[in-house]
């Protein structure tokens, strides 16, 4: 693993926290978003936040909590340690890549968000087909 993808994971501790919020999400929840539980919650979030935005659009909910089954679906189904490990890694660089979309018009920023959340899926099923796994092996 290069120094550069250790420094993404490195002082991103809100980012942690929601990944770790995001891969404990109960399966089949379907209200609010993946993160919304007792240890951390949609009441906790600062109002002009990513998080904000999200709780307050059911389908950014819907995109989250589909993100989150896909994240759990993903992580079990690679079987190269180093490749969960970089996943992980390329996770969290998204988690906050994703607060960039904050800023102007509230409708820009529900699509900014959509998109990003959109795009992850799909890399995700390229991580959980084995596409990206493959250069691990």
């Amino acid at each position: 693993m290069t120094a550069a993808r250790i420094g993404l994971g490195i002082g991103m501790s809100a980012a942690l926290a929601l990944a770790h919020a995001q891969t404990s999400a109960t399966p089949g929840r379907t209200n609010g978003p993946s993160f919304n539980g007792p240890s951390f919650s949609c009441a906790k979030v600062g109002p002009e936040s990513v998080e904000a935005l999200i709780c307050s659009d059911a389908e950014l909910s819907r995109l989250d909590q589909a993100l989150a089954k896909s994240f759990q679906d993903t992580v079990a189904a690679i079987d190269v340690l180093a490749a969960v490990t970089d996943m992980r890694i390329e996770h969290r660089s998204w988690l906050a890549e994703r607060r960039m979309c904050l800023g102007g018009p509230r409708a820009v920023q529900r699509e900014c968000v959509a998109n990003m959340y959109k795009d992850r899926l799909g890399r995700l099923s390229l991580w959980r087909d084995g596409t990206l796994v493959e250069e691990y092996r």
